[in-house]
């Protein structure tokens, strides 16, 4: 356990590794990380779920007697009837706490039943938190697009109504949710016959522009940044602020070695240069970035400070974005691109398709094919305009 400024919490596993990965994962989580939290279950696609629901119990039991609480995810998008029944069934047990990410869910809720905020959910203002704080929420853990300025007066909030406050300290970060299945669209498949193959890309497939910049992941129906959280160096100010807790997010690499980096720079053990340096040699290849809170756009590297950052590899097998497909069915404000400090504003991405002559005589679009991004930024209060301004070819700034 922590016993420094901050709990740590380990959130869900976002991406399809396979079972006994999975096992073997929750097992030394269970014996090694010095973690206070673990929420652990599907939040991504329900597809997912048959593969794991022999490991699921044995995990949380082997969690649970190692001294952990469990908070049990649910999923981002319910849209079926099977996914319904299923959250039913989650909130019929009341051993345990739910973390949603979907306000229907809310629902589902017994009365005065105490539930988790997950990072899926538009916490944006004082006035959202305090009416699910009202409704029983207990911990909120933010969206990771927030800027430090959003972050601290919702703290400030949350102090006040007596709930934890949660922020997203490492991993790649969850940006949109969707329908339709970009994994299995790339590889030419349906997203009922996708053959599971999210499961080849064990942090997500790299997404890159025309000229080769590696721009997003996607991890089945998920959207998420290509770069990694990491807010290692920046403990001082999130306490300050007002934080109680961090959310590490599962990926590839030492993750335990990136627990106990965490957990000690809480407890004040190291200082946040040697944190910086031991989560990057626990995952060599990832690239990271505080500019969602700190820098001057969400993508932004951390500061000069940290000259020994590698710029991360470029995966072999990727997705090319010049053009791309599909409408997300979740508004989300996305400031990937932008400096992340216009309150209100949310982003509706619309996939379009645009097929070459070759791909609608085939009738599908090859999975080399090239793909395009159209933005379309409305706001939630009259103020809010953005600027007119092009990003990429076919990618811009548009008045509400």
């Amino acid at each position: 356990m922590t016993q420094g400024r901050f709990g740590l919490t380990v959130g869900p596993l976002l991406f399809n590794w396979p079972a006994d990965r999975f096992a073997d994962f929750y097992a030394r989580l269970a014996d090694e990380a010095p973690v206070d939290r673990v929420v652990i279950g599907e939040s991504v696609c329900s597809k997912r779920e048959p593969f794991r629901e022999e490991c699921l119990g044995p995990a949380i039991e082997r969690l649970e007697r190692a001294g952990k609480k469990v908070v049990l995810a649910s999923l981002t998008l319910v849209t079926l009837e099977r996914e319904r029944r299923a959250a039913r069934e989650l909130f019929a047990q009341t051993q345990r706490e739910v973390e949603i990410d979907d306000l229907t869910l809310m629902n589902l809720l017994p009365q005065g039943a105490p539930f988790a905020v997950g990072p899926m959910i538009n916490v944006y203002n004082e006035p959202t938190l305090g009416f699910l704080a009202r409704k029983g929420a207990s911990r909120f853990c933010l969206p990771p697009e927030l800027p430090f300025a959003s972050v601290a007066t919702l703290a400030r909030s949350a102090a006040e109504h007596g709930v934890g406050l949660e922020i997203w300290a490492y991993g790649r970060m969850p940006l949109a949710i969707s329908g339709r299945c970009y994994h299995a669209r790339v590889h030419g498949l349906s997203k009922d016959s996708c053959q599971f193959v999210c499961e080849r890309d064990a942090d997500g497939l790299a997404v890159r522009t025309a000229d080769g910049t590696e721009f997003l992941a996607i991890n089945g129906v998920q959207t998420l940044s290509h770069k990694y959280a990491n807010l290692a160096g920046d403990l001082d100010r999130l306490a300050g602020a007002g934080v109680t807790s961090l959310r590490l997010s599962p990926h590839s690499g030492d993750f335990i070695a990136i627990a106990r980096a965490f957990a000690r720079a809480a407890a004040g053990e190291i200082a946040p240069r040697e944190a910086l340096e031991q989560v990057q040699a626990a995952a060599p290849e990832a690239a990271f970035t505080n500019g969602f809170l700190f820098g001057a756009n969400g993508a932004a590297p951390l500061p000069a400070a940290c000259p020994w950052q590698p710029r991360a590899k470029h995966s072999r097998v990727g997705c090319n974005l010049s053009r791309i497909t599909r409408a997300s069915t979740r508004t989300r404000r996305d400031a990937w691109t932008s400096n992340g400090s216009w309150p209100g504003i949310t982003h509706r991405a619309a996939w379009r398709r645009r097929s070459s002559p070759a791909s609608r005589r085939r009738g599908r679009i090859p999975p080399d094919s090239a793909w395009t991004i159209s933005r379309r930024w409305t706001s939630s209060i009259s103020a809010g305009v953005a600027p007119r301004r092009s990003l990429r070819r076919g990618c811009c700034w548009r008045r509400a």
